[in-house]
């Protein structure tokens, strides 16, 4: 789908600076106040030892810098995906506004709140003995980081001429695939640790990290 013409050179709206200002002075409470977090959040993407050691020190929704950075992951992702939406004509300009933002919003926290559900599920189902547990932990902590990631790249979408949106979408979209691919890379080398099938891995996989992405590309073919 071609992007759609816009009076204005950007995709920029007066409501967006609300939420920049907003995730900013999150960021630096957090930097202030637990001023170690993001070296420990990067350590526990990349080692699983340290990961271990972090799911044993904190709840997964317990820690107050954990849910400001997931909340902080979640709004960044809905504002690329509202702006995508926007500029490749999935709605037009008149529907666009803080109000299809919000809906934007609302669906993505839903689908991470699904899958931490499912897999709460499937822990209590097959009585598992801690992989979907640390599954779901090494899910939460890359989603803090990609978070991070995704605010310069939220930034730029609203800011950059609309002329130029196309290569930083991609770039989104390969960042979002590099991150699900980490994802399941982690995952299968927690089954094997486990001794567990990685097929229960690679289900979980199809159902709710590849197929959710194939439908949302596919708005835009």
């Amino acid at each position: 789908m071609e992007p759609i013409l816009r009076e204005t050179p950007t995709l920029f709206e007066p409501w967006m600076s609300i939420v920049f200002m907003i995730s900013l002075a999150a960021l630096a409470y957090i930097r202030l106040v637990y001023p170690r977090r993001f070296g420990l959040l990067a350590k526990t993407a990349f080692r699983l030892q340290i990961l271990r050691q972090v799911m044993r020190e904190e709840l997964l929704f317990s820690h107050r810098s954990s849910l400001v950075l997931f909340a902080h992951f979640i709004v960044m992702t809905s504002i690329i995906i509202y702006a995508a939406v926007n500029h490749y004509g999935v709605m037009s300009i008149d529907q666009s506004g803080i109000g299809i933002f919000s809906i934007i919003l609302l669906a993505v926290l839903i689908v991470y709140l699904l899958k931490f559900s499912l897999m709460g599920f499937l822990k209590w189902a097959y009585a598992d003995k801690g992989l979907i547990r640390e599954y779901r932990f090494e899910v939460f902590s890359i989603s803090k980081i990609s978070g991070l990631v995704y605010l310069p790249i939220a930034i730029l979408v609203v800011t950059q001429n609309v002329g130029s949106l196309n290569g930083i979408f991609i770039f989104a979209v390969v960042l979002f695939l590099i991150s699900a691919i980490w994802r399941t890379v982690q995952g299968l080398i927690m089954s094997f640790s486990y001794s567990v099938s990685p097929v229960y891995i690679i289900l979980y996989l199809c159902t709710l990290e590849i197929l959710p992405f194939v439908l949302f590309t596919s708005l835009f073919y």
